[in-house]
């Protein structure tokens, strides 16, 4: 599959999943609701009418996973510092809104290598997770692993993982689902917000949050305050020619 072809989930051209599935409930094209939730956040990463979304029941057409304490604390603080540690020493480069941010779960292999393999198991059991939660029929699986800073100020505006809303071609089409697990939580800010579903999502450390890489859970990150927020963030492909090798 080349970059620009959409995801076999957007796609729809074969069903991966049982009729029960989530999946069956989500529309796949960007709507007015889109439009609706990127004209709430702010140039500067805030949300207007922030706090009435804060203490609100989660919708129950959200159709993602949220598992709270997924992941052991202290494994999450162990990851926090091993972070802190490598990237002094180790930068990986690439253009644009993630240079410098950002490290593989390859480069903690050699120096942190139990961490590695607690990062890899997270994974694997998230996918497992995943595949249960959506009804899969078919395996899923890994392109990405990594360990991401979120710096003081920053924030991220509403996108999609899988599709751009001009219909230009996206780099990474391929990717069916996402996924993170918060490793830290002592910041303020830095929520997630799904803009079709007009949904704010407050993390916590060891939480995991997956969803469907398409329209229907675009997504802001709004501005993170106080600390550096960090998470370990992944990606689901049905295409097993996009996997990467060393997560399975």
């Amino acid at each position: 599959m080349s970059p620009g072809t959409a995801s076999t989930v957007a796609a729809g051209s074969a069903r991966h999943w049982a009729a029960d599935s989530p999946l069956e409930k989500i529309s796949w094209r960007q709507d007015a609701l889109n439009e609706l939730g990127r004209a709430r956040i702010t140039g500067e990463g805030r949300l207007r009418g922030c706090d009435e979304l804060q203490n609100r029941p989660l919708p129950a057409d959200l159709h993602c996973l949220i598992l709270e304490n997924f992941l052991d604390g202290k494994i999450c603080d162990r990851l926090c510092e091993a972070f802190r540690d490598l990237s002094t020493r180790i930068v990986n480069h690439v253009p644009g809104f993630w240079n410098g941010r950002f490290l593989w779960h390859s480069d903690m292999r050699k120096p942190y290598g139990e961490l590695a393999d607690h990062m890899r198991i997270a994974q694997r059991l998230a996918t497992a997770r995943v595949t249960e939660f959506y009804r899969l029929t078919q395996p899923i699986y890994p392109d990405l692993l990594q360990i991401m800073s979120w710096p003081v100020g920053i924030h991220m505006p509403p996108h999609a993982d899988n599709a751009n809303p001009d219909a230009s071609p996206h780099a990474m089409a391929h990717r069916d689902f996402a996924g993170i697990v918060y490793l830290n939580d002592d910041y303020r800010g830095g929520e997630f917000y799904f803009t079709a579903r007009d949904t704010l999502i407050t993390p916590r450390k060891g939480m995991l949050l997956a969803f469907t890489a398409g329209f229907y859970h675009e997504h802001a990150v709004l501005r993170v305050d106080g600390k550096e927020r960090l998470t370990m963030p992944f990606f689901l492909t049905f295409n097993e020619d996009r996997v990467d090798p060393s997560l399975l």
